[in-house]
């Protein structure tokens, strides 16, 4: 009799775990990076039929999909639990610390434009974890846009010259992260088609104002021509973008003094973009 016992003891306890050893196939997430709200799939590896399944997803929350959808509300590391059951016996699958959610970026730019009123430089300030890689997406409101990665955008700064079709653009920045996390930042560039340029102006070598920069749309080709007080030309030059050193088309830093401009269009450009002025220059 005892030996009848223990034989179906035997027998009840090789079967039970030959149903836990079938149960138990795992699961694995599609991702098990992620960052704040973003959806992570968990996913049963076995058959699912017969089976009921019961999930511990970590945040206060269960489920009892065979394949549930979850999301988490703070970074850090979450411990996933899965019970499966036939009816008849369990097999409980534990992975801790097994999904990760990161800090997201938070994107954010400055822009400035010195010498042309519809050209921009634009300086990307997003806060980032250096152990990241990430994506940067630029669109520029004119139907252009620039993608950068984490690599070359430290060697890239955006330059980007507007149509003068409009006076307002919206730039956005969209920065994605390696796990799918984005954030973007929008800002208005605002243009002020007019030509403008400083009335004092010292080539000195210090670092401070040795160049002199005519602001100008940055898309017209205009023509530069610099006189002395006596209307002798000194200097010429046809470019986008103006800028003068100071020399003359000799080479020679001009004296102190008063200097007179002449900024037309060029090749019959509109009219609108003519202008005429005198600057002072100390040495």
């Amino acid at each position: 009799m005892r030996k009848l016992v223990y034989i179906l003891f035997l027998l009840a306890f090789i079967s039970n775990n030959k149903l836990k050893a079938q149960l138990n196939k795992g699961f694995k997430a599609e991702n098990v990076h992620g960052c704040i709200d973003l959806p992570i799939y968990l996913k049963y590896l076995g058959d699912t039929a017969g089976l009921s399944f019961n999930w511990n997803l970590g945040n206060g929350y269960v489920s009892v999909s065979p394949n549930p959808v979850v999301s988490y509300d703070s970074i850090g590391f979450y411990t996933i639990t899965l019970v499966v059951g036939n009816g008849v016996t369990t097999d409980t699958i534990i992975k801790l610390n097994y999904i990760q959610i990161h800090v997201p970026p938070d994107a954010d730019f400055t822009f400035d434009s010195f010498y042309s009123t519809h050209s921009f430089s634009f300086y990307n300030q997003s806060a980032l974890v250096d152990s990241i890689d990430y994506t940067y997406l630029w669109t520029f409101g004119d139907g252009d846009s620039l993608e950068l990665t984490t690599e070359n955008q430290k060697l890239i700064i955006p330059d980007h010259t507007f149509p003068l079709d409009s006076n307002l653009f919206e730039v956005t920045l969209y920065v994605t992260d390696e796990y799918g996390c984005v954030d973007h930042e929008i800002k208005a560039v605002n243009i002020t088609d007019s030509l403008q340029n400083p009335n004092v102006f010292t080539p000195n070598g210090d670092g401070i104002d040795d160049l002199l920069f005519f602001v100008t749309d940055g898309n017209t080709l205009m023509k530069l021509t610099i006189f002395n007080r006596w209307g002798a030309i000194l200097y010429t030059f046809m470019a986008r973008k103006l800028v003068w050193d100071g020399r003359t088309s000799a080479g020679l830093f001009v004296e102190n003094g008063v200097y007179y401009y002449v900024i037309e269009a060029a090749n019959g450009g509109s009219s609108r973009h003519n202008k005429a002025g005198f600057f002072h220059v100390f040495r």
